[in-house]
């Protein structure tokens, strides 16, 4: 009966057979291994019993064995699979060897092999298995081949490690720097050398990246830093400048003296090279300036023309009223409003005491200002004027005609006649 238990249970997994199939051979060599424990049944019925658990056992087993034949087959695809990988290594192993027999590491790209390395890697551990006599041996020699690779690019790894190590110490020398943006400028100098660096390995890649990205920051936040405390004293000192300009309004602000216009004007002058030496440049307020400036100069040069306009009138009237009123030159009462170099000519011309005739000199002071001569003196006129041409080709001076006129007023004695004259050349300085 024991037997014909065990007979049942053998047909069970024949008919349902297990999903694993190792689980499935193990099952069928502990039913041999049971069945052979057993003792003999009688002899009429232990052949029977023999002969269906046999043929039950090898129906089970077929699966099994079709299954292991199909591990055989995988495992001498995996075999050629890993022997493709170690000739890969193989070729990676060569190239590296052959740049050092040149000493020449720069030929290698140890990013890329780095990368090719851990990608072959991956692959042989995921390969598949290989009958165990020749995995041993061929995971060796895999294992032997890439032995220099990995040595190289640890090598390659502790070189790029000390690299970088260095320039982290030299971008902490930077924080001592007193000029922080040139601090700043030789960082990103460093930030490019770190760049060109290769991979330093995992372990310390990360911790060395950190700490050289915080004493950039460190760096950049003194900039920032700097910076600000630069914006604020320009600020306060385009306040400073720009109430100083204030000032100087206020205490011009009446001026009506020549003398007083050209003290703003030198003011405003010494103001703005102060603010033009200042950094960063004060736009807005150098504007300002510019408008400030030429408006005071127009000014200066409108009362110049105005003054200079008011002493003809002073010094016409002063010889006008001092041949009506047969009076010396120095008692009428615009001679006082006279500038001195006009005073000395009046009081120079009070001692003339010849007279002389100014009609050729009169001429002379139409034609060289442009305007109009009496027409019975047309004919003189044109004398007058080719000469003054000749003497000036000659000469080459350019013409001045308030000199002219002083020498006009000086040629003599100044008469009544002269007076008629005088009203003649007046239109010119007027």
């Amino acid at each position: 009966p024991r037997k014909q238990n065990l007979l049942a249970e053998v047909q069970a997994i024949v008919d349902t057979p297990l999903d694993n199939p190792n689980e499935q051979a193990e099952k069928v060599k502990q039913y041999r291994k049971t069945w052979n424990s057993l003792g003999h049944a009688e002899d009429d019925a232990e052949q029977n019993l023999n002969t269906q658990f046999n043929q039950l056992c090898e129906t089970a087993f077929t699966p099994c064995r079709l299954y292991f034949a199909e591990q055989e087959k995988l495992r001498a695809q995996h075999l050629t699979t890993r022997q493709t990988y170690l000739a890969q290594a193989i070729r990676l192993a060569e190239q590296v060897a052959k740049a050092n027999e040149i000493n020449n590491d720069s030929s290698v790209d140890f990013k890329s092999l780095e990368v090719e390395l851990n990608q072959l890697v991956k692959l042989w551990q995921n390969a598949g298995q290989v009958d165990r006599e020749v995995y041993q041996e061929i995971n060796n020699q895999f294992n032997v081949t890439l032995q220099p690779l990995k040595s190289a690019i640890k090598a390659f790894h502790q070189q790029n490690k000390t690299a970088k190590q260095a320039l982290i110490a030299n971008a902490e020398k930077l924080l001592a720097n007193d000029d922080v943006y040139a601090a700043v400028t030789q960082v990103k100098t460093l930030q490019a050398q770190w760049r060109d660096i290769g991979y330093a390995g995992q372990k310390v890649e990360n911790k060395l990246w950190q700490n050289f990205r915080k004493v950039n920051d460190d760096i950049f936040a003194l900039r920032e830093q700097q910076s600000n405390l630069e914006k604020s004293a320009a600020t306060a000192k385009v306040s400073e400048l720009e109430s100083a300009l204030k000032t100087l309004e206020e205490n011009f602000s009446n001026v009506t003296q020549l003398n007083d216009l050209q003290q703003f004007e030198q003011a405003l002058q010494a103001l703005h090279r102060e603010v033009a030496q200042q950094k960063p440049k004060m736009v807005s307020l150098e504007k300002q300036l510019n408008v400030k400036e030429k408006a005071i100069a127009k000014k200066i040069v409108d009362f110049k023309q105005t003054n200079e306009k008011r002493q003809w009138g002073y010094l016409f009237s002063t010889l006008e009223q001092g041949v009506e009123n047969a009076q010396c030159f120095t008692k009428q009462n615009d001679y006082q409003q006279l500038n001195n170099f006009w005073q000395k000519k009046i009081k120079e011309l009070a001692n003339k005491a010849s007279e002389t005739n100014r009609e050729e000199a009169t001429l002379e002071l139409e034609i060289l200002s442009g305007i109009p001569s009496p027409s019975d003196l047309q004919q003189r006129r044109m004398t007058v004027q080719v000469n003054l041409m000749q003497a000036q080709m000659s000469s080459g001076v350019a013409i001045d005609l308030p000199a002219k006129f002083s020498q006009w007023l000086m040629l003599g004695k100044f008469t009544e006649q002269d007076v008629e004259l005088l009203q003649r050349i007046k239109p010119i300085f007027q």
